[in-house]
């Protein structure tokens, strides 16, 4: 898979990043969910790891990480 995603010019990375902020915008606009909720939702169980990615692409601050 790395050598296939080298080939293309990708990274791992920004593609998991992609993968998981989608659901995180849906989540945001179609549900009562709260930050933490959604969080676990897309597979992220620490608030460390959730907040810059939030940052990054939603361009949104989270205080509470719950």
């Amino acid at each position: 898979m790395h050598r296939h995603l080298t080939v293309e010019g990708l990274t791992f990375s920004p593609l998991l990043d992609e993968a998981r902020t989608d659901p995180v915008k849906r989540h945001l606009q179609e549900s009562d969910l709260l930050i933490g909720e959604i969080r676990r939702a897309i597979g992220i169980f620490e608030p460390e790891q959730f907040q810059p990615l939030v940052q990054r692409h939603l361009r949104l601050q989270c205080h509470a990480m719950a």
